[in-house]
């Protein structure tokens, strides 16, 4: 005899929901669509509106999330409840989705500013809070490496090649910052040149910032922590 779908207890339901989007460690749970369309009172129970707590622990089994919960201990936001973290669990996977517009069209995606902003603010942190599952899901979903390499070619060498002071804007600054944290994850995830590249245009930045420091302290070019380059670094191709 069938059983309607509608007739399972609704916790059994969620428990089927959690177990079917984290089949997978990497991958958004894309495959909650096909329950949320299956009824009225099954797509009510699991929605984000009415279901926090499952978002939330489909978030912990995905991501990194004790350095989120040291970092907001004392939130008066409660951006570690079920409710932020579910909304974290959006917000990563719409950065996720960028990284992969980005090197599916091989172009820095022309959006407006704060959107970019954002996601790379997102990424940065999944960067320096990963303690395994964020570094897996960066380099696995979000194809980190090669988004980086179209990061390097398209943002930051047009600057690092001109002759004046490099233009600090926010989004370079998270890309090298994000390029950086990426190196000490065992091996550079960056080809010796992009990695070439990616110390000398540091090297650039420090540079610059000396120069235009208008506080006591100054460094001496020797004593920059960089290693130095005689020129520029040998072109890809």
């Amino acid at each position: 005899m069938s059983t309607s779908l509608a007739t399972i207890p609704l916790d059994v339901i969620e428990l089927i929901a959690y177990y079917a989007a984290t089949s997978d460690l990497l991958f958004p749970p894309s495959c909650l669509l096909s329950l949320l369309s299956t009824c009225r009172s099954i797509h009510r129970s699991l929605t984000f509106r009415n279901n926090h707590g499952l978002y939330a622990d489909i978030f912990k089994f995905k991501f990194d999330c004790a350095a989120p919960m040291r970092r907001f201990s004392n939130d008066p936001l409660r951006r570690t409840s079920s409710t932020g973290f579910g909304l974290e669990l959006c917000a990563r996977f719409e950065a996720l989705h960028f990284m992969r517009s980005v090197v599916r069209t091989k172009k820095w995606i022309a959006q407006s500013e704060a959107p970019i902003t954002r996601y790379l603010w997102t990424i940065y942190f999944m960067c320096i809070e990963s303690d395994g599952k964020n570094g897996l899901q960066l380099g696995g979903y979000g194809k980190l490496s090669d988004f980086l390499q179209i990061c390097m070619e398209e943002l930051l060498l047009p600057v690092a090649h001109s002759e004046q002071y490099l233009l600090e804007t926010l989004d370079r600054t998270l890309v090298a910052w994000i390029m950086w944290m990426s190196t000490t994850w065992g091996k550079p995830i960056l080809s010796s040149p992009y990695l070439a590249y990616l110390i000398y245009f540091l090297n650039r930045v420090v540079e610059a910032g000396d120069k235009n420091s208008r506080g006591s302290y100054r460094q001496s070019h020797s004593s920059y922590c960089l290693w130095k380059f005689s020129g520029m670094p040998p072109p890809f191709h």
